[in-house]
């Protein structure tokens, strides 16, 4: 938000890139077939999706952090806006348009992007996307 008003971003812009390139490289999954979501299924099977939490080794501990197969489409926003802002708008638009297929209409309905209840705020994020492409930004 600092940085889109215009104050610049608080963190070292090489650091947000390699975090976000991370993210991308370790969470997002182009299907979920081979994972098992231990908690809430809100993406399953032939669906791409940006998990919350991947082990780098690839090896879950015996307690998982909780929800860590799960993905919350305001999480998913929130990340791939992150991702347009700092020079990865290819990931973002698509991390995006996962989002959009999984809620088509026939699969699940995309007035409703069901998180944790019944119209949880957390997708609202998605609204963040239409000024981030449009190149707004608020000049001090």
């Amino acid at each position: 938000m600092a940085d889109l008003a215009g104050l610049g971003p608080l963190l070292n812009v090489s650091n947000i890139r390699k975090s976000l390139e991370s993210i991308y490289r370790r969470n997002y999954k182009r299907h979920l077939s081979p994972y098992a979501s231990v908690e809430r299924t809100f993406a399953l099977n032939d669906e791409a999706s940006l998990v919350l939490c991947e082990y780098p080794e690839g090896e879950r501990p015996k307690v998982p952090l909780r929800y860590h197969s799960e993905n919350f489409t305001g999480s998913e926003y929130a990340a791939a806006i992150l991702m347009m802002r700092y020079g990865m708008a290819k990931e973002g638009v698509e991390c995006i348009a996962n989002i959009r297929r999984r809620f088509d209409g026939e699969r699940r309905n995309p007035y409703h992007e069901i998180e944790w209840g019944r119209h949880y705020a957390r997708a609202m994020a998605s609204w963040g996307a239409i000024p981030m492409l449009s190149g707004f930004s608020i000049t001090v």
